[in-house]
């Protein structure tokens, strides 16, 4: 910056005014000569002609280093240094017109001076003449960002956040400002808080930034969240109090920015996969804290009391939604979160917000935010109705909600509203059965459960008899019974035994809905598999996802996207094999904290009277197709559509005894 702006410059100046200036850019500055210079620049609309004072007073070699601030006596030369810098910093302001080139070089010059007086201003304030209020040196810096320079300028925007320690300080600064005072609508930081909200970070920075704003925040993922959540709660009640326009946009925006912090902090953090998972900023958030912020806010929404006509309006509602998803998402395994949410009134808002379009906000951005929902229950609440607590939860808030007649969200939501009422009869059905079937892993016997044993060893295989429970050690249970039991460990910890049953219901009413095709595949392959996805819950506001997902697998494709989830995959499809057709291999794809899993349910039959049809009709009616044939996609529909033709006449009905049954 010396060298943009040189000495030489001053001679632009009267002389009486050069020679004050020159006075202070020299070594042995006194406090006469800075008054002298303060009281010249009071008298100025703009202090464009004594750029090269600012040059020259901000050098980065003239700033002190930490030992010379933290000593015990602070030496002469370093207090001239300090007295000037304060002195000058006061009216970066009042700098007028820079050519635009020259921009960041200024920005980062005073950057590192403001930086530097947040970090020391409790050992510089008691001494210093001319030291600044830490709040006025805060406020200076950032309207000199986003104000005297064009801080959102797309050339000089970029150029500000790639200096380091930037992210650091505008956390350090937003922690100093809440400590301050519970006014948190200092507009101009949360202006350059702004700068940084719409990153998209780059993942090779990634650890960089998050360390940056850990170390401004406090030093921990924990002091991160509780900023946040502070300043969420300071700023909420300012939601319900309308005044003049400018003043509640400016209250929106006060509170939409720790959301976009949020978000953006979630972005860092999926960049970041080293980042300790007990450490991570989510599980903190997770605390539930933030969420029963975010839910009262979007009952104010929903109640009227936020005028939906707000320009960021829709980003509330949009921010709101995304970092409620965030949160339920964190707490993994287990849905105690989720169904805390639904009792405090998630489902009931989800339901006014589909059936009544103008809360949505806007006409021009009514589609943004209603996709915003509709990902939101596509992608987190359907996915969790296969879970008995959530869809217990969810049916008693559904009965409070009243249906949507029209609107972008009418049909996502009458599919979820329809699919948890369906579960809801399922799981009645299956709390209230008496008689519980299994069948023996070796000889795949149905009986009941509580004729049948378990391996004493890995709980995880039953068996009919002594003899069946002998057999299947000597042919290698004895080799993978210590993996059944870690494997049955892990995945218990992700799904408890309970909802592993009730999956195993959900799976067989699937089956009965789709029976005839997936019949169809295992008749054609016998090696195929075929997925239930319940995770897959996509789509837009247009239209409702298809749940669950059925997609039929090879063999190979099968093992290899088991090969992360079932070590035993291989027995399993052995064991299959040696059943005379009366284990089918399926698949069920689920959603636990965000990350799809996939869990292996073989389909059990009482006999194999009801896939000896189905390839009878295959046999008969479809004489060139060979086993494990690959059909053409519009060749394997048009197949699918007569095979089903077939099925359901009268000489393809299956006898009421061939029951299905799983295990």
């Amino acid at each position: 910056m010396d060298l943009v702006f040189p000495l030489e410059q001053l001679d632009r100046l009267p002389f009486s005014e050069k020679k004050v200036a020159l006075a202070v850019c020299r070594d042995g500055c006194t406090f006469v000569d800075l008054d002298a210079l303060r009281r010249l620049w009071r008298r100025k609309l703009t202090l464009e002609l004594f750029l090269p004072v600012f040059a020259y007073v901000f050098q980065p070699q003239r700033m002190p280093l930490p030992q010379h601030i933290l000593c015990e006596e602070v030496s002469e030369r370093t207090m001239e240094v300090l007295e000037a810098a304060s002195m000058v910093f006061g009216h970066i302001n009042a700098i007028g017109r820079v050519v635009a080139d020259k921009h960041a070089v200024i920005w980062r010059h005073v950057f590192r001076w403001a930086a530097f007086f947040v970090s020391f201003a409790d050992s510089l304030l008691p001494t210093m003449r001319f030291a600044r209020p830490l709040k006025e040196t805060i406020d200076n810096f950032a309207q000199f960002t986003v104000e005297t320079l064009p801080g959102y300028d797309p050339f000089l925007r970029p150029a500000l956040l790639a200096t380091p320690g930037f992210y650091g300080y505008l956390f350090r600064t937003w922690k100093l400002a809440l400590e301050d005072t519970t006014d948190t609508d200092d507009f101009k930081l949360l202006k350059m808080l702004s700068l940084i909200v719409e990153t998209e970070p780059d993942p090779a920075s990634a650890p960089h930034l998050l360390e940056e704003i850990l170390i401004g925040a406090g030093g921990t993922m924990q002091d991160a969240a509780d900023l946040l959540v502070r300043h969420m709660r300071a700023s909420k009640p300012g939601l319900a109090v309308y005044g003049r326009p400018e003043a509640y946009r400016i209250a929106l925006t006060n509170f939409n920015t720790p959301l976009r912090l949020a978000l953006l902090l979630m972005k860092l953090q999926k960049s970041t996969p080293e980042l300790d998972a007990e450490d991570a900023l989510q599980l903190a958030l997770g605390n539930a804290k933030a969420m029963k912020v975010l839910l009262e806010v979007l009952e104010m929404a929903v109640g009227g009391v936020i005028p939906s006509s707000q320009p960021d309006y829709p980003f509330l509602l949009r921010n709101s939604f995304d970092t409620l998803r965030w949160i339920i998402e964190a707490e993994g395994s287990g849905h105690n979160l989720l169904c805390k949410a639904i009792r405090r009134g998630l489902v009931v808002h989800l339901s006014a917000l589909c059936a009544r379009p103008n809360l949505l906000g806007p006409p021009q951005t009514r589609p943004a935010v209603a996709n915003t929902i509709a990902q939101f229950i596509n992608g987190l609440l359907l996915p969790s109705t296969v879970f008995p607590s959530v869809i217990s939860t969810t049916a008693v808030a559904l009965a409070q909600c009243s249906t949507p007649l029209s609107g972008p969200l009418h049909s996502v939501w009458s599919h979820f509203a329809a699919t948890v009422g369906h579960h809801r009869t399922l799981l009645s059905e299956y709390e209230a059965r008496d008689l519980v079937l299994k069948a023996c892993d070796m000889c795949n016997k149905v009986a009941d459960r509580s004729n049948l044993r378990s391996c004493s060893e890995c709980k995880a295989v039953l068996y009919c008899s002594p003899e069946c429970q002998k057999e299947d050690w000597d042919v290698g249970h004895y080799q993978i019974c210590g993996t059944h039991a870690k494997h049955q460990r892990t995945t218990r910890a992700l799904v408890s035994k309970r909802e592993q049953s009730f999956l195993r219901v959900l799976v067989h009413d699937a089956y009965k809905a789709f029976r005839s095709a997936i019949l169809l595949q295992h008749a054609v392959g016998a090696s195929r598999v075929v997925a239930f996805d319940f995770a897959a819950g996509t789509g837009d506001a247009s239209n409702a996802p298809e749940f669950p997902r059925l997609k039929v697998l090879t063999g190979e494709q099968a093992a290899a996207r088991m090969a992360a989830y079932d070590p035993l995959w291989i027995n399993r499809v052995e064991r299959a094999g040696r059943s005379d057709r009366r284990v089918l291999m399926h698949i069920v794809g689920l959603k636990v904290g965000g990350e799809r899993y996939w869990l292996t349910v073989p389909l059990r039959m009482s006999g194999s009277s009801e896939l000896a049809r189905a390839r009878s009709i295959v046999a008969k009616r479809f004489p060139r197709i060979r086993e494990d044939s690959v059909l053409a996609p519009g060749e394997e529909k048009a197949l699918e559509e007569k095979f089903k033709e077939f099925f359901e006449s009268n000489d393809g009905r299956l006898d009421s005894e061939a029951y299905v049954e799983f295990h």
